[in-house]
């Protein structure tokens, strides 16, 4: 991400805590975000905060209601409605690309309403990173974006929802780990599968790919059913 921003002439800001980043967006006023979800979230909280701080969370939800009716039939004011939202952020931003840990549907949808896209996507070291992502035409809150060019997936031993292991196979994924060749065994088959540890869905016909939790941390109960406490954690 670096390395293409800087040979396409891009301006780099590099964020030092998550204290100081409204000061930072304020000052470089960026058009794009790179973020892991914490930062998304608590920009989420900061805004609702505000909205209540000056009992307007009625006329606020009435304006994200109006936005949204009004994007449906091609006529976009989200800059222009929610004005004092985006200048917190320097007035400029549009895009947070978003990864390194699941993201809450809601977060995407209220992004969306504001007027600014957030395209999260899913990656692991060992596929140098990067296996799925959104994109900023075709993005869905509740995938981590569409397989990148080259890549198959498979879901081992898939439930009956489709749920299963992640395994990833293409000219990304990593010859090995350096000098330990049983636990390059134990991750990367003989034919080029690396099992990533995630456990997910795969839609063939849109090639989105669904996390839904860590291998390690499924709980499975007495009737066998599989839960997933990532998913737990959006209720909580």
């Amino acid at each position: 991400d670096i390395l293409v921003a800087i040979k396409c002439g891009t301006t780099m800001g590099i964020n030092d805590s998550l204290r100081t980043l409204l000061p930072n967006f304020k000052e470089y006023k960026p058009e794009a975000a790179m973020l892991v979800p914490l930062y998304v979230e608590k920009f989420y909280q900061k805004i609702w905060a505000g909205v209540e701080e000056k009992g307007i969370t009625k006329l606020f939800k009435v304006m994200l209601k109006v936005s949204n009716g009004l994007l449906k039939i091609g006529i976009d004011v989200r800059r222009k409605l929610f004005k004092s939202v985006h200048e917190q952020f320097g007035g400029n931003l549009r895009l947070i690309v978003c990864g390194g840990a699941p993201m809450r549907e809601e977060l995407g949808r209220f992004f969306e309403s504001i007027g600014v896209i957030i395209t999260n996507g899913y990656g692991i070291t060992e596929c140098s990173p990067l296996v799925s992502v959104n994109r900023t035409h075709y993005y869905d809150f509740a995938s981590v974006g569409v397989v990148c060019p080259g890549l198959e997936i498979r879901i081992d031993n898939p439930n009956e929802d489709g749920e299963g292991e992640i395994l990833v196979k293409g000219p990304v994924v990593m010859l090995g780990f350096y000098n330990q060749p049983e636990k390059t065994a134990e991750v990367l088959s003989e034919d080029g599968w690396f099992r990533t540890g995630d456990y997910g869905k795969y839609d063939n016909d849109s090639a989105k790919l669904y996390i839904t939790g860590r291998k390690k941390n499924i709980i499975v109960l007495k009737n066998g059913k599989n839960i997933y406490p990532e998913e737990i954690e959006d209720y909580l």
